[in-house]
């Protein structure tokens, strides 16, 4: 590239660094380096994504009998409990807008092993989730923990410059989103027997945590992305003012959404209920056109929120199916659509 072309592309994207002109050794050394960080981005990607979404379904609706039995619950207070353990999505909803924000202005490798030691934290503390309110603490830490790792992901795949790379994590946050609810109803119904007379309680807990192994393997990938990554230079410009506020703009309505969330689970008519359901679409179809008006990492933004209106109610269905046992229950469906999703 010519000296004026450099200066030209400096001129078009402020605040990234112009390179100088390079040897042939060093051009490939750095080449290999570029090669060798994209391949850590899409591994941290390819298992964060996954990890934070697939604690957002709530599992103990499976298992409300062994979490009554050993939590000592009335029938009057299950949906207490059904309200606490879902804290989990509102979380994340919450968090997801200070996170972008923060990936943004921080390392986003940082934010991200930030967001994935919260979420470990909140997975393992699932042992001493011994009452209702310490149920919803442990939900509401693993929603603000994947809250935090969802969008320091997407900035770190977007830094790279790659399309490819985009549309996987794009596919794979579609397939997670699939396969979230039917896999962690199943995995819930496995590992939490239903409660015997005169038995122990059992460990309904499990249900919190389906798949705590995941985010490990997640935590995993972030140190090997970070080793390969090496001290590759960020490529992104600095965030402008109106960067930070289009990413911060989803906070206040994702607030109103995440208190409707818990405060309408019961006791609200089924045209209050849709009332609120489509105030919310209206809302997010605002978020999402307000944040694709400009390219980035939220240029993306309605076909994010579509995916997540299309796939996460078209999975509620299947997992319906397997907590009932239905012959259509099996895996293949779910998996057929993770599939086409990546695809």
């Amino acid at each position: 590239m010519s000296s004026h072309a450099q200066s030209s592309h400096a001129h078009d994207h402020p605040g990234v660094p112009v390179a100088a002109p390079d040897r042939p050794a060093a051009g490939a050394g750095a080449a290999a380096r570029r090669r060798s960080a994209a391949l850590g981005a899409l591994l941290a990607a390819v298992t964060a994504v996954p990890a934070a979404v697939l604690v957002v379904p709530d599992a103990t609706a499976g298992t409300v009998p062994a979490a009554a039995h050993a939590l000592g619950l009335r029938d009057a207070q299950i949906p207490a409990l059904l309200r606490a353990t879902g804290l989990s999505l509102p979380a994340l909803a919450l968090t997801v807008p200070l996170a972008a924000v923060a990936a943004r202005r921080l390392p986003a490798w940082a934010v991200l092993a930030t967001g994935l030691a919260v979420l470990l934290g909140g997975l393992g503390a699932v042992r001493f989730a011994g009452s209702v309110p310490l149920a919803g603490a442990v939900r509401a830490v693993q929603g603000a923990g994947a809250g935090i790792a969802l969008p320091a992901s997407l900035v770190l795949v977007w830094e790279r410059r790659n399309a490819v790379a985009s549309a996987l994590w794009a596919g794979v946050l579609a397939a997670a989103l699939l396969v979230a609810m039917p896999l962690a109803m199943r995995a819930a119904l496995h590992d939490v027997p239903p409660p015997r007379a005169g038995a122990a309680p059992s460990g309904w807990p499990a249900a919190l945590a389906p798949f705590p192994w995941l985010a490990a393997a997640a935590a995993g990938a972030a140190v090997l992305g970070a080793l390969l990554r090496g001290r590759v230079p960020w490529s992104l410009p600095p965030p402008r003012l109106a960067e930070r506020g289009r990413l911060s703009l989803p906070f206040v309505p994702v607030a109103a959404l995440a208190f409707l969330a818990v405060v309408a689970a019961h006791g609200w008519s089924p045209g209050a209920r849709l009332a609120v359901a489509a105030s919310a679409l209206a809302a997010l179809a605002g978020i999402a056109v307000a944040g694709g008006a400009e390219d980035g990492p939220f240029g993306c933004a309605v076909v994010m929120v579509a995916a997540g209106l299309l796939t996460y109610p078209l999975a509620a269905p299947l997992s319906g199916l397997a907590a009932a046992g239905a012959p259509a229950a099996g895996p293949l469906p779910p998996a057929a659509g993770a599939l086409a999703a990546v695809t």
